[in-house]
């Protein structure tokens, strides 16, 4: 059984492995992989793991002492919102209730939390069914630039 805890400096590069894992996995065919490399680069680079784990709350899902997901909240605002910025699984381990729990840990420990909201690309339908299983409800589309390629962005919520 897994165990969520909040992520500690020293799970840096499984948080690495992680992402580089499940984003390749997920956005496969939707992303072109230059810019799916390019963002991990960036986003998951040493000192911006350092920046998000001082300024945000992330939780690790801990199976067999090896760091098998993750989720980035930030911290709840004065509206009672808190972005779910991340909630990313490798993909040997997805659809075994490790993201529901990353989830609920999230809802349980974020103190005044009253909704949250995340973006989703729009052709992850994984994604999609998973959020609307467990209750975000659409509030907006758009079309971002990312990195010189048009990403579809569905934004969500959800209402605690």
């Amino acid at each position: 059984m897994a165990t969520i805890r909040l992520m500690e400096e020293k799970d840096i590069p499984s948080v690495q492995h992680v992402a580089h894992m499940s984003w390749h996995d997920t956005y496969e065919g939707i992303i072109p992989k230059k810019v799916r490399n390019v963002f991990l680069e960036k986003a998951y680079s040493r000192p911006m793991l350092e920046k998000k784990l001082e300024n945000g709350i992330i939780f690790v899902a801990i199976h067999e002492d090896i760091v098998n997901g993750y989720a980035h909240f930030t911290p709840v605002d004065e509206n009672g919102d808190s972005l779910l910025a991340a909630i990313y699984l490798l993909p040997t381990v997805q659809n075994k209730g490790l993201g529901s729990m990353l989830l609920e840990e999230g809802i349980k420990q974020l103190e005044g939390l009253q909704t949250i909201t995340l973006e989703v690309e729009e052709e992850n339908e994984a994604a999609k069914h998973f959020y609307k299983r467990k209750e975000f409800i659409e509030v907006e589309r758009y079309v971002e630039q990312f990195f010189d390629y048009d990403l579809h962005t569905i934004r969500m919520k959800k209402y605690l």
